[in-house]
C-alpha cells in the first residue's frame, strides 16, 4: 500500500511541475459560480434601482460589486 501511495504521490508532483496550466484552471473553474451569483445580484439590484431608489437595492448592489473585484482583479 505504501508503494501504491509514493508512486501516485511522485505521479502528481510530475504533472504538476510540467502542467501548472491544469491546477490554475481549476482554482479559477471554482470561481465562476460565485461570480455568476455576483453578476445577477448586481444586475437584479441594478433593475431595482431604475424603477425606485431603495436603500436595500443600493445595499445589494454595492454588497455584490465589491466581491468581484477582489475575485476578478485581473
Amino acid at each position: 500500500m505504501q508503494d501504491f501511495q509514493r508512486a501516485v504521490a511522485r505521479r502528481a508532483a510530475l504533472l504538476t511541475a510540467f502542467f501548472p496550466s491544469m491546477i490554475i484552471w481549476s482554482s479559477m473553474a471554482l470561481k465562476d459560480p460565485v461570480m455568476i451569483a455576483l453578476i445577477l445580484i448586481a444586475m437584479r439590484a441594478t433593475l431595482d434601482l431604475r424603477r425606485v431608489i431603495k436603500v436595500r437595492a443600493l445595499l445589494a448592489l454595492v454588497a455584490s460589486i465589491v466581491p468581484v473585484a477582489g475575485i476578478r482583479f485581473y
